[in-house]
């Protein structure tokens, strides 16, 4: 079969070529832009809403800082003076990541993390409140290390702490609520800020931001930063970077294109056949409509009584008999002219008999019962047996076989002569 394009083909391929290129500069226009483009604080993105700016103000600093691009089952195994910096992370966590955070804390970590899934700390409980969009200003609620030089920050609160333990301290609130909050996990310590809007490009050098900032990660000359980007969508592997495109919509597309061509390639350039059409009129469509009526009706004597019938109308047609013969007639007609033994095929017929009187005889029954009028309607079919020799074959009457012998002796003493 030759595989080459006919003109309507390459026409085709033409025409849905130029639509998947559509499709893909929709998608690419039309798709939400890349996460450092809206406004979640990457230390990659330079736009308002990303932190860039903040990352280089603390490498500026001398700051011992890092982007971290892998799992956070890879956190160091001693986290002693390390903090981890989860600015609004956008994918969420597996069930090992989240554990590999809480053992993070327990062995002495920090976090710093900023909004409202509660899914990456333990103990965070805040309300979202995605529709502020306004900048406030938040007043220092105690004096300590963490307010230190930054008696007000100002910041678009997404969301307030809900909790009310004790062991939780918050740092920074108004009359709506707490926007700012630190308590220990184990040996470690957790900082919850409302959002990351403080450390944005925007938003780091208004008001004491900057200072809160450097004032919760701690001294420069003790901490090892690792700011967040594996949450970011950052992850190490290319498949990984590529699902943030619009990559794999457009592979999508390339696969049902492909698969389409080859149905139509083949429906065109394949072998013709004439389609098979099933007879209405079809036997075995009527059995299995009469079939599904016995069974409705549960009617196995009746199957047996008509199968019954079959066989003794059979019976007596075959040997003349009289349409009123008993099973016994029949059986002995079966004997004396077939050579079949009587008693299987009477045992048959009175065990049908009673059956097809029997209105309690289940499918079972009625099954076996017509299966053997069926073996015995076989037997019928037999040709009559003749009394012989032993081989079955008839002997010839008495002086026939002489009589040959003694006619050939004479052709042969003639031919002698």
């Amino acid at each position: 079969m030759s595989l080459e394009l006919g003109a309507s083909d390459r026409r085709l391929l033409a025409v849905s070529g130029i639509v998947v290129v559509v499709l893909i500069s929709l998608i690419a226009l039309l798709s939400p832009p890349a996460e450092n483009e809206t406004g979640i604080p990457s230390s990659y993105s330079a736009t308002s809403g990303g932190a860039k700016a903040s990352y280089l103000l603390l490498k500026e600093s001398g700051y011992n800082v890092e982007r971290w691009e892998q799992s956070p089952t890879e956190l160091p195994e001693n986290p002693q003076g390390v903090l981890l910096i989860l600015a609004e992370p956008a994918v969420p966590p597996r069930n090992e990541e989240t554990v590999a955070i809480n053992r993070f804390l327990d062995h002495g970590g920090r976090v710093l993390v900023t909004g409202w899934n509660a899914r990456f700390i333990p103990e965070l409980d805040a309300t979202p409140d995605l529709e502020a969009l306004e900048w406030k200003d938040f007043r220092a609620q105690l004096p300590g290390t963490f307010t230190r030089g930054a008696p007000q920050i100002r910041m678009v609160p997404h969301s307030h702490w809900t909790a009310r333990k004790i062991t939780h301290v918050p740092l920074y609130a108004d009359d709506g609520g707490v926007v700012a909050v630190t308590y220990r996990v184990g040996r470690g310590e957790v900082i919850w800020w409302a959002s990351a809007t403080p450390m944005s490009n925007v938003g780091i050098s208004q008001s004491h931001n900057f200072e809160f900032f450097l004032d919760s990660i701690g001294s420069r000359n003790s901490v090892r930063v690792l700011w967040d980007e594996y949450f970011h969508g950052q992850q190490r592997s290319l498949w990984a970077l590529a699902q943030s495109t619009p990559i794999p919509y457009a592979l999508a597309q390339l696969g049902l294109l492909a698969v389409a061509v080859v149905l139509t390639f083949s429906r065109r350039n394949g072998p013709v056949r004439t389609p098979r059409e099933e007879s209405r009129l079809s036997p075995l469509e009527f059995l299995e409509t009469l079939g599904a009526l016995y069974r409705k009706a549960n009617a196995g004597a009746v199957a047996v009584e008509i199968a019954l019938a079959r066989l003794r109308f059979a019976a007596i047609r075959r040997f003349g008999l009289p349409a009123r013969s008993t099973a016994e007639d029949l059986a002995q007609a079966v004997a004396d002219r077939l050579g079949h033994g009587d008693e299987v095929f009477l045992a048959t017929l009175r065990q049908a008999e009673e059956a097809a009187k029997d209105p309690d005889l289940s499918h079972a029954q009625a099954l076996d019962v017509v299966r053997k009028l069926h073996q015995q309607a076989g037997v019928l079919q037999q040709k009559p047996h003749r009394k012989g020799d032993a081989n079955g074959q008839s002997k010839p009457a008495g002086g026939a076989q002489p009589l040959r012998a003694e006619q050939g002796d004479r052709r042969s003493g003639a031919a002698a002569r």
